[in-house]
């Protein structure tokens, strides 16, 4: 979109650019008829790549909680019966 525009020469140095927080510096290259059009690109331009980051992030959440749910396993339940005295500790009693 950025390459038939005629505002930048390098679109994918302008990607770099934006990806670094260069905004401010971008718009200022802008002629003044497209500055606006130009802000209104390169905001959109940002958004989208954060939305594909938040996208991507929700996805390994939602994987990550899953191998959670699906790998730890709960002790299995014991019984109430009373357990039997040690006999070495008995043994000692009666010896």
């Amino acid at each position: 979109m950025l390459a038939g525009s005629g505002s930048f020469a390098d679109p994918g140095a302008v990607a770099k650019e934006l990806t670094g927080g260069a905004y401010p510096e971008l718009l200022a290259q802008a002629s003044t008829g497209t500055r606006s059009a130009v802000g209104h690109l390169l905001r959109s331009a940002y958004a989208s790549g954060l939305d594909g980051v938040f996208l991507l992030s929700g996805i390994v959440a939602v994987v990550a909680g899953g191998a959670v749910l699906g790998l730890v396993r709960h002790a299995p339940a014991r019984s109430e019966q009373p357990s039997a005295p040690d006999t070495v500790a008995a043994e000692g009693l009666h010896g």
